[in-house]
Protein backbone atom coordinates (compact mmCIF):
# COMPACT_ATOMS: atom_id res chain seq x y z
CA UNK A 1 0.00 0.00 0.00
CA UNK A 2 2.85 2.35 0.94
CA UNK A 3 4.61 1.57 -2.35
CA UNK A 4 1.44 2.32 -4.35
CA UNK A 5 1.02 5.64 -2.51
CA UNK A 6 4.60 6.64 -3.28
CA UNK A 7 4.19 5.76 -6.97
CA UNK A 8 0.91 7.73 -7.11
CA UNK A 9 2.55 10.73 -5.44
CA UNK A 10 5.48 10.67 -7.85
CA UNK A 11 3.11 10.41 -10.82
CA UNK A 12 1.01 13.31 -9.53
CA UNK A 13 4.03 15.50 -8.81
CA UNK A 14 5.46 14.88 -12.28
CA UNK A 15 2.12 15.86 -13.84
CA UNK A 16 1.85 19.04 -11.79
CA UNK A 17 5.45 19.97 -12.45
CA UNK A 18 5.00 19.20 -16.14
CA UNK A 19 1.95 21.44 -16.36
CA UNK A 20 3.65 24.23 -14.42
CA UNK A 21 6.74 23.94 -16.62
CA UNK A 22 4.64 24.07 -19.78
CA UNK A 23 2.76 27.08 -18.44
CA UNK A 24 6.02 28.91 -17.66
CA UNK A 25 7.36 28.11 -21.12
CA UNK A 26 4.21 29.37 -22.80
CA UNK A 27 4.17 32.44 -20.57
CA UNK A 28 7.70 33.43 -21.54
CA UNK A 29 6.93 32.93 -25.22
CA UNK A 30 3.65 34.88 -25.17
CA UNK A 31 5.15 37.75 -23.16
CA UNK A 32 7.90 38.21 -25.72
CA UNK A 33 5.91 37.59 -28.90
CA UNK A 34 2.28 38.74 -28.48
CA UNK A 35 2.94 42.01 -30.34
CA UNK A 36 5.19 40.38 -32.93
CA UNK A 37 3.18 37.41 -34.17
CA UNK A 38 -0.15 35.63 -33.73
CA UNK A 39 0.08 33.69 -30.46
CA UNK A 40 -3.64 33.01 -29.99
CA UNK A 41 -3.03 29.25 -29.96
CA UNK A 42 -0.50 29.56 -27.14
CA UNK A 43 -2.85 31.82 -25.16
CA UNK A 44 -5.60 29.22 -25.48
CA UNK A 45 -3.16 26.53 -24.24
CA UNK A 46 -2.30 28.65 -21.21
CA UNK A 47 -5.97 29.17 -20.36
CA UNK A 48 -6.61 25.42 -20.59
CA UNK A 49 -3.72 24.69 -18.23
CA UNK A 50 -4.91 27.33 -15.76
CA UNK A 51 -8.43 25.88 -15.80
CA UNK A 52 -7.41 22.22 -15.56
CA UNK A 53 -4.61 22.63 -13.00
CA UNK A 54 -6.07 25.53 -10.96
CA UNK A 55 -2.92 27.55 -11.45
CA UNK A 56 -2.84 30.84 -9.54
CA UNK A 57 -1.87 33.37 -12.22
CA UNK A 58 -1.28 36.07 -9.61
CA UNK A 59 1.73 34.12 -8.38
CA UNK A 60 3.19 34.75 -11.83
CA UNK A 61 2.54 38.48 -11.59
CA UNK A 62 -0.47 38.26 -13.92
CA UNK A 63 -3.59 40.30 -13.31
CA UNK A 64 -7.27 39.81 -14.07
CA UNK A 65 -7.97 40.26 -17.79
CA UNK A 66 -4.41 39.56 -18.92
CA UNK A 67 -5.47 36.84 -21.36
CA UNK A 68 -8.02 39.16 -22.96
CA UNK A 69 -5.35 41.86 -23.30
CA UNK A 70 -2.84 39.50 -24.91
CA UNK A 71 -5.49 38.09 -27.22
CA UNK A 72 -6.62 41.55 -28.29
CA UNK A 73 -3.08 42.74 -29.04
CA UNK A 74 -1.96 39.60 -30.85
CA UNK A 75 -5.20 39.55 -32.88
CA UNK A 76 -4.35 43.04 -34.13
CA UNK A 77 -1.09 41.60 -35.45
CA UNK A 78 -2.94 38.73 -37.14
CA UNK A 79 -5.59 41.04 -38.61
CA UNK A 80 -2.98 43.43 -40.03
CA UNK A 81 -1.15 40.57 -41.73
CA UNK A 82 -4.30 39.03 -43.23
CA UNK A 83 -5.69 42.40 -44.36
CA UNK A 84 -2.40 43.12 -46.14
CA UNK A 85 -2.59 39.77 -47.91
CA UNK A 86 -6.24 40.41 -48.68
CA UNK A 87 -5.51 43.79 -50.26
CA UNK A 88 -2.76 42.19 -52.33
CA UNK A 89 -5.22 39.51 -53.52
CA UNK A 90 -3.13 36.80 -51.88
CA UNK A 91 -6.16 35.54 -49.97
CA UNK A 92 -8.89 34.07 -52.13
CA UNK A 93 -11.36 31.68 -50.50
CA UNK A 94 -13.69 29.61 -52.60
CA UNK A 95 -17.40 30.14 -52.06
CA UNK A 96 -20.50 27.99 -52.08
CA UNK A 97 -24.15 28.91 -52.36
CA UNK A 98 -26.18 27.60 -49.45
CA UNK A 99 -29.70 26.43 -50.26
CA UNK A 100 -32.60 24.97 -48.31
CA UNK A 101 -31.60 21.47 -49.51
CA UNK A 102 -28.66 21.52 -47.10
CA UNK A 103 -30.79 21.83 -43.95
CA UNK A 104 -33.52 19.41 -42.91
CA UNK A 105 -36.39 20.52 -40.67
CA UNK A 106 -38.14 18.20 -38.21
CA UNK A 107 -40.93 18.44 -35.64
CA UNK A 108 -38.92 20.73 -33.36
CA UNK A 109 -36.42 22.57 -35.58
CA UNK A 110 -37.73 24.54 -38.55
CA UNK A 111 -35.13 25.82 -41.02
CA UNK A 112 -35.66 28.86 -43.21
CA UNK A 113 -32.78 29.42 -45.63
CA UNK A 114 -32.15 32.56 -47.65
CA UNK A 115 -29.87 31.49 -50.49
CA UNK A 116 -26.49 33.08 -50.07
CA UNK A 117 -22.84 32.65 -51.08
CA UNK A 118 -20.51 31.95 -48.17
CA UNK A 119 -16.73 31.56 -48.04
CA UNK A 120 -15.41 28.02 -47.59
CA UNK A 121 -12.59 27.73 -45.04
CA UNK A 122 -10.46 24.83 -43.92
CA UNK A 123 -11.13 23.65 -40.38
CA UNK A 124 -7.78 25.03 -39.24
CA UNK A 125 -8.39 28.43 -40.84
CA UNK A 126 -11.89 28.63 -39.34
CA UNK A 127 -10.44 28.08 -35.87
CA UNK A 128 -7.72 30.67 -36.49
CA UNK A 129 -10.33 33.22 -37.53
CA UNK A 130 -12.45 32.31 -34.53
CA UNK A 131 -9.54 33.10 -32.19
CA UNK A 132 -9.11 36.46 -33.91
CA UNK A 133 -12.80 37.19 -33.32
CA UNK A 134 -12.55 36.00 -29.74
CA UNK A 135 -9.67 38.42 -29.35
CA UNK A 136 -12.14 41.29 -29.65
CA UNK A 137 -13.37 40.69 -26.08
CA UNK A 138 -11.95 44.09 -25.13
CA UNK A 139 -14.42 45.84 -27.43
CA UNK A 140 -17.22 43.33 -28.07
CA UNK A 141 -17.33 41.96 -24.50
CA UNK A 142 -18.43 38.38 -25.23
CA UNK A 143 -18.39 37.74 -21.48
CA UNK A 144 -21.57 39.87 -21.25
CA UNK A 145 -23.28 37.26 -23.38
CA UNK A 146 -26.76 37.96 -22.01
CA UNK A 147 -27.48 40.79 -24.45
CA UNK A 148 -26.46 42.66 -27.63
CA UNK A 149 -25.80 39.47 -29.61
CA UNK A 150 -27.00 41.18 -32.81
CA UNK A 151 -24.50 44.04 -32.41
CA UNK A 152 -21.60 41.64 -31.81
CA UNK A 153 -22.60 39.50 -34.79
CA UNK A 154 -22.72 42.61 -37.01
CA UNK A 155 -19.24 43.70 -35.92
CA UNK A 156 -17.80 40.21 -36.38
CA UNK A 157 -19.18 40.01 -39.92
CA UNK A 158 -17.66 43.41 -40.70
CA UNK A 159 -14.30 42.24 -39.40
CA UNK A 160 -14.48 39.08 -41.49
CA UNK A 161 -15.10 41.29 -44.53
CA UNK A 162 -11.68 42.81 -43.88
CA UNK A 163 -10.24 39.29 -43.75
CA UNK A 164 -11.67 38.47 -47.22
CA UNK A 165 -14.31 36.19 -45.68
CA UNK A 166 -17.92 36.44 -46.78
CA UNK A 167 -19.93 35.32 -43.78
CA UNK A 168 -23.63 34.83 -43.16
CA UNK A 169 -25.86 34.99 -40.11
CA UNK A 170 -27.95 32.42 -38.27
CA UNK A 171 -30.92 33.46 -36.15
CA UNK A 172 -32.61 31.07 -33.76
CA UNK A 173 -36.01 32.00 -32.32
CA UNK A 174 -38.33 30.27 -29.88
CA UNK A 175 -40.77 30.93 -27.08
CA UNK A 176 -37.92 30.46 -24.62
CA UNK A 177 -34.20 30.03 -25.32
CA UNK A 178 -32.13 29.34 -22.24
CA UNK A 179 -28.65 28.04 -21.51
CA UNK A 180 -27.86 25.72 -18.64
CA UNK A 181 -27.12 27.67 -15.45
CA UNK A 182 -28.96 30.77 -16.60
CA UNK A 183 -31.77 32.39 -14.67
CA UNK A 184 -32.99 34.36 -17.69
CA UNK A 185 -33.98 33.50 -21.24
CA UNK A 186 -34.17 35.02 -24.71
CA UNK A 187 -36.60 35.08 -27.57
CA UNK A 188 -33.77 34.87 -30.12
CA UNK A 189 -30.03 34.62 -30.55
CA UNK A 190 -27.80 35.32 -33.56
CA UNK A 191 -24.19 34.72 -34.62
CA UNK A 192 -22.14 34.77 -37.85
CA UNK A 193 -21.67 31.67 -40.01
CA UNK A 194 -19.09 30.41 -42.48
CA UNK A 195 -18.68 27.18 -44.40
CA UNK A 196 -15.98 24.72 -43.34
CA UNK A 197 -14.54 21.92 -45.45
CA UNK A 198 -14.28 18.74 -43.38
CA UNK A 199 -13.03 15.29 -44.39
CA UNK A 200 -16.33 14.19 -45.91
CA UNK A 201 -18.33 17.32 -46.61
CA UNK A 202 -18.75 21.06 -46.32
CA UNK A 203 -20.60 22.11 -43.19
CA UNK A 204 -22.04 25.31 -41.78
CA UNK A 205 -20.06 26.49 -38.76
CA UNK A 206 -21.06 29.17 -36.27
CA UNK A 207 -18.67 31.80 -34.90
CA UNK A 208 -19.99 32.51 -31.41
CA UNK A 209 -17.29 33.37 -28.83
CA UNK A 210 -20.02 34.27 -26.33
CA UNK A 211 -20.99 30.58 -26.14
CA UNK A 212 -18.01 28.50 -27.27
CA UNK A 213 -14.20 28.48 -27.27
CA UNK A 214 -14.05 27.44 -30.92
CA UNK A 215 -16.04 27.55 -34.13
CA UNK A 216 -18.67 24.79 -33.97
CA UNK A 217 -21.01 23.06 -36.44
CA UNK A 218 -24.47 24.57 -36.72
CA UNK A 219 -26.17 21.54 -35.15
CA UNK A 220 -23.91 21.78 -32.09
CA UNK A 221 -24.82 25.46 -31.68
CA UNK A 222 -28.54 24.74 -32.01
CA UNK A 223 -28.36 21.79 -29.61
CA UNK A 224 -26.73 23.91 -26.92
CA UNK A 225 -29.43 26.56 -27.22
CA UNK A 226 -32.31 24.10 -26.95
CA UNK A 227 -31.02 21.95 -24.09
CA UNK A 228 -33.16 23.55 -21.40
CA UNK A 229 -36.40 23.48 -23.40
CA UNK A 230 -35.82 20.57 -25.72
CA UNK A 231 -39.41 20.13 -26.90
CA UNK A 232 -40.02 23.76 -27.81
CA UNK A 233 -40.23 24.61 -31.48
CA UNK A 234 -37.13 26.43 -32.72
CA UNK A 235 -37.06 28.49 -35.89
CA UNK A 236 -33.57 28.65 -37.40
CA UNK A 237 -33.09 31.18 -40.18
CA UNK A 238 -29.91 31.49 -42.24
CA UNK A 239 -29.58 34.94 -43.80
CA UNK A 240 -26.92 37.08 -45.38
CA UNK A 241 -24.53 39.05 -43.18
CA UNK A 242 -26.37 42.36 -43.58
CA UNK A 243 -29.44 41.44 -41.50
CA UNK A 244 -29.26 42.92 -37.99
CA UNK A 245 -32.46 41.88 -36.19
CA UNK A 246 -34.71 38.83 -36.74
CA UNK A 247 -37.43 41.23 -37.92
CA UNK A 248 -35.38 41.64 -41.10
CA UNK A 249 -34.79 37.95 -41.72
CA UNK A 250 -37.17 37.80 -44.71
CA UNK A 251 -35.60 40.78 -46.43
CA UNK A 252 -32.54 40.66 -48.66
CA UNK A 253 -30.47 43.76 -47.81
CA UNK A 254 -27.33 44.50 -49.83
CA UNK A 255 -25.61 46.59 -47.16
CA UNK A 256 -25.36 46.44 -43.40
CA UNK A 257 -28.59 47.35 -41.66
CA UNK A 258 -28.04 49.68 -38.73
CA UNK A 259 -30.18 50.27 -35.61
CA UNK A 260 -32.39 53.34 -35.84
CA UNK A 261 -32.74 54.19 -32.16
CA UNK A 262 -29.00 54.19 -31.31
CA UNK A 263 -25.75 53.63 -33.14
CA UNK A 264 -24.08 50.25 -33.32
CA UNK A 265 -21.05 51.68 -31.58
CA UNK A 266 -23.15 52.99 -28.69
CA UNK A 267 -24.84 49.62 -28.23
CA UNK A 268 -21.44 47.95 -28.01
CA UNK A 269 -20.12 50.68 -25.70
CA UNK A 270 -22.90 49.89 -23.22
CA UNK A 271 -21.59 46.32 -23.03
CA UNK A 272 -18.09 47.62 -22.33
CA UNK A 273 -19.36 49.90 -19.59
CA UNK A 274 -21.26 47.02 -18.04
CA UNK A 275 -18.06 45.02 -17.87
CA UNK A 276 -16.48 47.70 -15.68
CA UNK A 277 -19.19 47.36 -13.05
CA UNK A 278 -19.46 43.58 -13.35
CA UNK A 279 -17.10 43.23 -10.39
CA UNK A 280 -19.73 44.83 -8.15
CA UNK A 281 -22.71 43.09 -9.76
CA UNK A 282 -21.21 39.63 -9.44
CA UNK A 283 -20.28 37.18 -12.21
CA UNK A 284 -22.70 36.02 -14.87
CA UNK A 285 -23.61 32.38 -14.38
CA UNK A 286 -22.48 30.10 -17.13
Amino acid sequence: MKKISIIFCVFLCINVYGSEAEFRQLLNFVRSEFKQQNVNAQIAQMENIVASENIDIESYGLGRGIFDYWRFETSKVAIKKIVKSCQSSLVNYSSLRITSDLYKSDDYIKYNVKENNLSVLSHQKAQEVFQILKGQEKTLVFSEYGNRCESRAHKMSMLMDELCINSGKVFIESEKIQLEGHSWSWGYHVAPTVLVETENSIETYVMDPAMFDMAVPLDVWVSELRKMHYYNTYYVTLTNKYVLFPSGKNSNPTEYQMPVEESLEYRILKGRLLRFIRYFLGPLKR
